[in-house]
């Protein structure tokens, strides 16, 4: 899950509508959310990709933490502000990944 907004300060407007879409002056800028879903999949993956199962469940608020400021990172300068990051569902897609618990 992703909640953010437009920064209302200096150039904000103007770069979110310039980095996220046209569509961001409609009831549901789709293009928007897309992208930054997309940009927060990448980094959830990334930031997961080389933890162990134990870890991430024992440090999840650390991990939230990572993926937050990476992501902020990313956007800052396209006139967004992310308010929070949540990550609300995970598929383990393999049973390897359970034989060292």
């Amino acid at each position: 899950m992703l909640v953010w907004s437009i920064r209302k300060d200096q150039d904000g407007p103007f770069n979110a509508y310039k980095n996220l879409g046209e569509d961001l002056g409609s009831g549901n800028p789709v293009t928007a959310n897309d992208n930054l879903v997309s940009m927060a999949s990448a980094i959830v993956r990334t930031a997961i990709a080389g933890s162990k199962i134990i870890d991430m469940l024992k440090n999840r608020d650390n991990l939230r933490d990572v993926i937050m400021n990476d992501m902020k990172e990313v956007v800052k300068g396209w006139g967004v502000y992310l308010e929070t990051v949540e990550i609300t569902d995970v598929q383990i897609s393999s049973n390897n990944l359970f034989k060292d618990l």
